[in-house]
């Protein structure tokens, strides 16, 4: 049975984390987001590539069989060919860029508490102080992407939509000399990119616009099988700094997400043994940290799961 796909719009984001998560956040103001080849998903930047492969192809279809303002051009197939197979080539390098902060849209969830806070606390944030904030203290400038993650088989013309302004975006690279690398974000001291970008190539900075709006992309597409977790996800491409955590799978690579501590308006007890008590502790935290006037509301689960 496919659950129907729903999100709710109370500009309300959600973060299920344990009881070391919960101080570590309140306590430096940080969120962490994990490099994305080790995800709980170990294939989904391998799905998100695949799927955006097959898009370009099918946006170049469209051109050639249409008369849309984008004209299809030898010169526009082969930069898109070449951003594909720079795109398939690029692998581990590519992905030791990406890192993925997991918010969901779902508050007080069972699939969640199960997941990723047994026992533990779902935090929530006004999502736009949350993502205006994190872009604000972040170093690196534009390195923060946010959004709502794309599950196969829901609102696939988004990468539609993606890839045809994607082409359209090549097709201005390649004829106008007027056009910068900056005016499509891509920095010249950028770690993978630099190089092309100071170099007034148009067929080399047509690919380049392919290859890192493509990159921006990914991310945000997952597996319809995730698609119950209702996933919003900060992005941080190439941060400034990487730390490490212990994990089953050993260390696993981080980048701390500054964020406004404002920006979170109420914690929830998640479902198990010593609810009343795991409360009184968790007022006693925000007490010390934020005081006894801070505004930070303490909720109960609604589930009577033990857990």
């Amino acid at each position: 049975m496919t659950k129907a796909y729903m999100i709710p719009n109370a500009n309300e984001v959600h973060h299920y984390t344990d009881t070391g998560g919960l101080i570590g956040i309140i306590e430096n103001g940080v969120l962490w987001a994990t490099n994305i080849q080790f995800l709980n998903d170990s294939l989904e930047y391998e799905f998100g590539l695949q799927k955006m492969e097959t898009s370009l192809r099918q946006a170049l279809n469209r051109l050639h069989d249409s008369d849309s303002s984008t004209p299809h051009t030898p010169e526009l197939e082969s930069a898109t060919e070449s951003a594909i197979a720079i795109l398939q080539g690029m692998g581990a390098n590519t992905k030791d860029g990406q890192f993925v902060c997991c918010l969901s849209r779902l508050p007080d969830d069972l699939s969640q508490w199960r997941g990723y806070a047994r026992e533990g606390y779902c935090i929530t944030f006004d999502e736009q102080h949350l993502t205006d904030s994190a872009k604000r203290l972040q170093r690196v400038e534009n390195s923060i992407k946010t959004g709502t993650v794309a599950y196969d088989g829901y609102f696939d013309w988004q990468q539609a939509d993606h890839t045809d302004f994607v082409l359209s975006s090549m097709h201005r690279a390649l004829h106008d000399e007027s056009i910068k690398p900056e005016d499509f974000g891509i920095r010249p001291n950028h770690p993978e990119f630099g190089a092309i970008a100071r170099e007034n190539n148009r067929s080399a900075l047509a690919v380049l616009v392919c290859v890192t709006q493509i990159y921006e992309l990914i991310p945000f597409i997952k597996s319809a099988g995730f698609a119950d977790e209702q996933e919003m996800r900060i992005r941080v491409s190439y941060p400034e700094s990487i730390k490490f955590r212990t994990s089953r799978i050993g260390p696993l690579p981080y980048a701390e997400v500054p964020f406004d501590l404002n920006a979170i308006k109420s914690i929830t007890v998640g479902p198990g043994l010593n609810i009343e008590l795991r409360k009184a502790t968790l007022e006693y935290l925000l007490t010390h940290k934020f005081g006894t006037d801070h505004k930070i509301e303490i909720k109960e689960t609604g589930l009577s799961f033990r857990g």
